[in-house]
């Protein structure tokens, strides 16, 4: 096995693992699902793409135990499949030469996405061990239904003053998790403290995230960075210059390449952690930051 797929099948099956409780591993070549796909773009000192296929009966499941609601509409659906490619794509970027920089995903209900057709190049199917939980969700087996396609035209690389807001224990937080994913948004909101007073705001992207800033001062704010409209690197430098209010912000996202942490830790933001987010890494930005 050579050094993109070791890092292929350790994003892949930690993913599956940590966001939805399903063991994988890689399998022996064979032929791709007919079903949903989901594409991100590279572009930048690395050129390629990810393309993240499954059958429909996996991607609904996948949308229902990250939305914890299992009447999933196909928008549900997408938004899923969409979140879990951007990660996988996030992921991939942070070992990729800098400056790589994504797409925002694109996703079809069924064959490839025409962006992403030309690029492919590697196959990597995996193969996972349902439990009875999951095969009632399926509605029977899965076996090898999850595939990832690499287009890796160059190799990849072997080198691995703000305003503070009193907590008064008696009065809920004001919290603002801002990305463009629903998905990603209920994931976060379900990492947070379970015991911490909260009142939650939801917004798509930064100038959304903007207008609700505008409305009501936020001691936080829970930031993607790949977003449409205004990604979180322009809200940073919107926020780092405006006369109200600043927020403690929290950057959430799977690019986790040295000089992405260190370009949003120069526009403000107090912390960074990975995704997929899980709740032991949010509590501990949480206490750096002095929020809990």
């Amino acid at each position: 096995m050579d050094e993109l797929a070791r890092v292929i099948t350790r994003i892949v099956c930690t993913l599956c693992e940590t966001m939805l409780d399903l063991e994988a591993e890689l399998a022996p070549p064979g032929a791709p699902p007919d079903g949903p796909a989901c594409c991100v773009q590279f572009a930048g000192a690395w050129s390629g793409g990810v393309l993240l296929r499954c059958d429909s009966g996996l991607a609904h499941a996948c949308a229902a135990i990250l939305l914890a609601d299992d009447a999933c509409d196909d928008a549900a659906v997408r938004d899923a499949l969409g979140e879990l490619t951007n990660i996988v794509a996030g992921n991939l970027k942070a070992v990729l030469p800098a400056p790589s920089h994504l797409s925002l995903p694109a996703v079809v209900s069924s064959g490839l996405p025409a962006a992403g057709a030309a690029a492919l190049g590697r196959t990597y199917i995996f193969a996972y061990r349902p439990d009875i939980a999951w095969r009632s969700r399926c509605g029977a087996t899965l076996c090898r239904a999850l595939t990832l396609q690499i287009a890796d035209r160059r190799p990849i690389s072997q080198d691995e003053p703000r305003a503070r807001f009193a907590r008064d224990p008696l009065m809920a937080t004001p919290i603002l998790v801002v990305d463009d994913s629903a998905v990603s948004r209920t994931i976060t909101i379900r990492s947070l403290p379970r015991d911490w007073e909260v009142t939650i705001t939801q917004a798509g992207n930064g100038k959304e995230a903007l207008i609700a800033l505008q409305q009501l001062s936020h001691a936080l704010v829970l930031l993607d960075l790949n977003m449409p409209v205004m990604d979180g690197y322009e809200f940073l430098k919107v926020v780092n210059h405006w006369s109200l209010p600043k927020p403690i912000v929290i950057v959430l996202t799977g690019d986790i390449q040295p000089e992405a942490q260190a370009r949003v830790k120069q526009l403000g933001a107090r912390a960074f952690v990975k995704k997929p987010v899980q709740p032991l890494n949010l509590l501990g930005a949480l206490k750096e930051c002095g929020v809990l």
